[in-house]
């Protein structure tokens, strides 16, 4: 534990990844508004930062375009690729996408007949917009170049100790009694790694619907039965259900969530500050609900009937969220608030049905 611990903090030490830029178009003497900006790119879960004097985003559809921004300037341009050819790119119908963009969330006051405009010379130019007016200074297709932070190490790190502290910290504090009890912790973390082993079953799907129904069943019976199973066999996970659960949702969002962005981190790939935030708060809602199915199964081994209710609310669950964000695209923020209402409803219930547990574990 000393190691991992010693290992991100040595990580949040690293300095800021850089990429070139080779071709851009400017915009000058525009009101920004950056208030709505940081609004906008927080509601979007979009990746940005801010060095005290440009605002640094990158393009909605992954297509290597940087935007930046000052309180009179906005400046596109095209990052550097060995996987893509820029000049191979619609690039003016991805300016006209980032432009709207801008425009829709009230960051810039340029009409939309201006944006048109701008769009359909595409970048390699500079504009001056004065007065009403827009002026085409001269193109600008050299190889003039700025950087521009591709990675914040700091910030994105931060969401990794958001997603995985708190089960810690809480576990230390329930097992500071009974050392024992971290048994049952570890027992948690094995619950899942087995039960992930599930995803082999889906690799194959194709169909979007058919995918999200499978996966939440495979989720809902895996890891319930998984979760039975361990209780039914082993003395730890009866004694502290909620350490059991706390292990299962620290393992989940170390696997899937920390090392991914670790990742991310090594390869110099870009990282959202704002999505690391978002994907840490999800990481801890989902632990919440992790520890309230734990406590269902601790009451399925008197009464089977907790058993499928465990197993139904987690495929209804699993369900929900993954068909509210990719099909009837809920805005992020929205669903993942939504998520930990119900994760809350879920363990309120449950710790209401163990109350007699609940004194052991907190007396």
């Amino acid at each position: 534990m000393k190691c991992i611990v010693f290992l991100l903090l040595s990580l949040l030490l690293l300095t800021p990844s850089f990429a070139c830029i080779v071709d851009s178009v400017l915009i000058s003497n525009v009101n920004v508004s950056f208030y709505n900006l940081q609004l906008a790119l927080l509601k979007n879960a979009r990746y940005n930062y801010f060095d005290g004097k440009y605002v640094y985003l990158f393009s909605l559809s992954n297509s290597n375009i940087g935007v930046r921004l000052t309180n009179n300037t906005i400046e596109f341009a095209v990052l550097k690729s060995s996987n893509i050819s820029y000049k191979e790119v619609n690039w003016s119908f991805i300016l006209n996408q980032e432009l709207f963009w801008l425009l829709n969330n009230s960051v810039i006051n340029l009409s939309s007949s201006i944006l048109n405009n701008i769009s359909s010379k595409g970048c390699c130019h500079i504009y001056f917009y004065t007065n009403n007016t827009l002026i085409e200074a001269f193109p600008r297709c050299s190889e003039e170049s700025f950087a521009i932070p591709l990675i914040n190490s700091n910030l994105s790190l931060i969401g990794v100790l958001l997603s995985v502290l708190p089960s810690i910290l809480l576990c230390f504090y329930f097992a500071r009694k009974n050392k024992i009890y971290w048994q049952a912790f570890f027992l948690g973390c094995l619950g899942w790694f087995i039960a992930s082993f599930r995803s082999i079953f889906i690799f194959s799907i194709q169909n979007t619907y058919f995918l999200i129904f499978i996966s939440s069943v495979l989720a809902g019976v895996f890891e319930e039965s998984i979760r039975y199973l361990f209780f039914k066999c082993t003395n730890q996970p009866k004694k502290n259900p909620l350490l059991f659960g706390l292990g299962w949702g620290f393992f989940e969002a170390l696997q899937i969530f920390a090392l991914t962005i670790l990742m991310y981190v090594f390869l110099n790939q870009p990282v959202s500050f704002t999505n690391s935030l978002i994907g840490a708060f999800e990481r801890n809602t989902a632990t919440i609900f992790h520890v309230s199915m734990s406590f269902f199964i601790f009451k399925a081994l008197k009464n089977k009937k907790f058993l499928c209710f465990a197993i139904f609310s987690h495929f209804i669950y699993d369900f929900f969220a993954t068909y509210s964000y990719l099909i009837l695209n809920f805005d992020v923020l929205f669903l993942e608030l939504l998520l930990f209402i119900i994760s809350l409803i879920f363990l309120y219930y449950s710790l209401r049905l163990n109350k007699k547990l609940l004194k052991k574990i907190f007396y």
